[in-house]
């Protein structure tokens, strides 16, 4: 009865994997716990009597744990549902507006440093972060089997990768702060800014013009929503924000300068110089949260390795989501579980779903201007 009917296609929910057809009536909560103790129970007494291999209980947990972190993202919703319904009542419809000092990002016109790895033309990053140079080279991305106890069959086989060009990427994610500028200019309603025509339309349709976790209410305040927070979005400006691809790719296409979502590759390829600068403690200069913060979202569609081969156990787990509309993302949010932050994990979304707690930075290619000197 809850086997599927997951994920449908956010342009188009008509479209969704198959599932069984929904009953007349749901179950009672009742019977929905009984089901659930006796279907643990089950699985304790397998594991004592050692009828049930390791590699399952890990399936099992894991496959959980996903499902609590959606579950975190509904709840930061609801969060924000009963904020809004709580501020009409005590201040109504118009509400009035929290006079907060105002902290402006910062245009000095370039956002470099003292060098030529400069990103941007100035719109829209503040100056509290670096630029840093990542040189071409090989990745190791996935992993081998034997490695681990268990992992999803769409982390394997280890693969060898190229990034062909140097690129420059920010040292850290955009900020509440930073898109606050995006979305004050109107970014939402600007159809050059998006990448893709569906993109626009989608967000314009539904009349989105911030990120979901957002809410803008009285004399034009917004307030930013977690599991179970409320935070006016000043006092956690620097904070990473939350959003979609496609408000991602939105963002950069609106700062311009040829701004852009790393690929999966580029991302290996920034861990790999981060913990080489970690190593050395010249911590000025390096790529920041990339495995913690919120996921990263990666540019690259979300598909097998070479040597993919589907898991047995859960046939449609990825094979299902090879469809050219997910996209990976790496790294970990504040509520994924510890057993899931590996970085041969590789999470996927739809560029439009925007209700996960995944972050982004911009990055663009290395001119040989900019270029450091060896």
């Amino acid at each position: 009865m809850f086997s599927r009917g997951i994920d449908p296609n956010v342009l188009d929910p008509t479209i969704c994997h198959d599932h069984p057809e929904l009953p007349p009536q749901w179950p009672s909560r009742e019977s929905i716990v009984t089901y659930v103790k006796s279907v643990r129970s089950s699985i304790v007494e397998a594991l004592d009597k050692g009828d049930l291999p390791m590699y399952r209980v890990c399936l099992f947990l894991e496959h959980e744990r996903m499902h609590l972190e959606t579950l975190a993202y509904m709840l930061a919703q609801q969060t924000k549902d009963e904020f809004g319904r709580e501020y009409r009542d005590k201040y109504g419809n118009n509400g009035r507006r929290c006079v907060k000092p105002r902290k402006e990002v910062v245009c000095n016109g370039t956002y470099g440093d003292d060098d030529d790895n400069v990103l941007t033309n100035g719109k829209g990053i503040s100056d509290d972060a670096t630029n840093v140079f990542i040189p071409p080279g090989k990745v190791v991305m996935g992993s081998e089997p034997s490695d681990v106890v268990f992992m999803w069959d769409n982390e394997m086989p280890s693969v060898e990768r190229h990034v062909p060009d140097a690129f420059v990427v920010r040292s850290k994610p955009v900020s509440i702060r930073e898109f606050m500028a995006f979305v004050e200019d109107g970014g939402y309603d600007k159809r050059e800014n998006w990448a893709r025509p569906d993109d626009f339309a989608y967000f314009a349709k539904n009349e989105y013009k911030w990120p979901a976790t957002w809410s803008k209410v009285g004399g034009g305040e917004f307030y930013v929503h977690g599991v179970n927070t409320t935070k006016h979005w000043e006092e956690i400006g620097e904070d990473a924000v939350y959003v979609s691809l496609a408000e991602a790719e939105a963002y950069c296409k609106w700062v311009g300068g040829g701004m852009r979502i790393m690929s999966e590759e580029e991302y290996h390829k920034a861990l790999e110089e981060e913990e080489e600068e970690e190593e050395k403690e010249e911590n000025g200069k390096r790529v920041m949260d990339l495995r913690r913060g919120g996921w990263e979202w990666t540019c690259s569609p979300f598909q097998g390795f070479e040597g993919f081969e589907a898991m047995k156990e859960y046939e449609e787990y990825s094979v299902d989501f090879f469809d050219g509309n997910h996209f990976v993302l790496k790294g970990s949010s504040p509520v994924t579980h510890a057993s899931l932050v590996r970085d041969s994990f590789r999470n996927f979304y739809q560029r439009q779903y925007r209700y996960m707690f995944a972050k982004f930075r911009c990055c663009r290619h290395a001119t040989t201007e900019s270029t450091p000197a060896n």
